[in-house]
């Protein structure tokens, strides 16, 4: 599937807003009117064209044992835990 998204190309060359957009900490009182003086101008952007990966759907099943849900591989119909197949964390 493609998509189309805006993707953020470069920021602004305000060094403090730079600093702060990099994860420098900086005190909102500093940074709010650097912002609204920048207006729209914060960031440039550009549209492109992405390719997402289709994800293959999963198959949800009642276990025939428990009746509990799980995600089912291939043709199963006991869940992980009834095949103690279940990893522990």
């Amino acid at each position: 599937m493609v998509a189309r998204h805006p993707v953020i190309i470069k920021q602004i060359k305000d060094p403090k807003l730079h600093a702060w957009l990099n994860t420098e900490k900086a005190p909102h009182e500093d940074v709010i009117p650097e912002l609204l003086k920048a207006g729209d101008g914060v960031y440039s952007h550009e549209i492109i064209d992405i390719t997402i990966p289709v994800k293959p759907t999963k198959c949800v099943k009642a276990c025939e044992a428990c009746g509990e849900s799980f995600v089912c591989h291939g043709d199963a119909v006991l869940c992980g835990t009834c095949t103690g197949t279940l990893k522990r964390r």
